[in-house]
């Protein structure tokens, strides 16, 4: 009777498709050291506000703390993800602006013709 050797279970690696957390001290460091460029580059590159800037950064680093695999570039990725949001937020910015303005032209436009309509009443007066 053949003997089996006893093996052990399989090692869990980044190739396999499964992601490799961060610990705890690790992302903290990670972002203590990656923060500040990060937030400079959605300033410079994307020609965001400072604040705008840091509500990227931190929208990054939220989604780091569920998708970010240490076993591949973490830093390459999240330059990735804040270029994308800081792109998102500008495109998100100028979209509402113009709205703002097409609404503006539109309530001037419905105040012209009451003011209109309302000459049109005295006239008929």
């Amino acid at each position: 009777m053949a003997t089996r050797c006893r093996q052990s279970p399989p090692q869990v690696t980044a190739r396999d498709g499964l992601r490799a957390p961060m610990s705890d001290v690790q992302l903290d460091l990670f972002y203590r050291r990656v923060f500040l460029p990060l937030v400079r580059r959605a300033i410079w590159k994307h020609r965001l506000p400072k604040e705008d800037a840091c509500d990227v950064v931190q929208d990054a680093f939220v989604l780091a703390l569920s998708k970010l695999d240490s076993a591949k570039n973490p830093n390459a990725w999240l330059i990735q993800v804040v270029d994308h949001l800081a792109l998102n937020y500008r495109r998100k910015t100028l979209r509402r602006a113009a709205l703002v303005q097409r609404w503006k032209r539109a309530d001037q436009l419905l105040e012209s013709c009451k003011d209109r309509g309302e000459a049109d009443d005295q006239l008929i007066d």
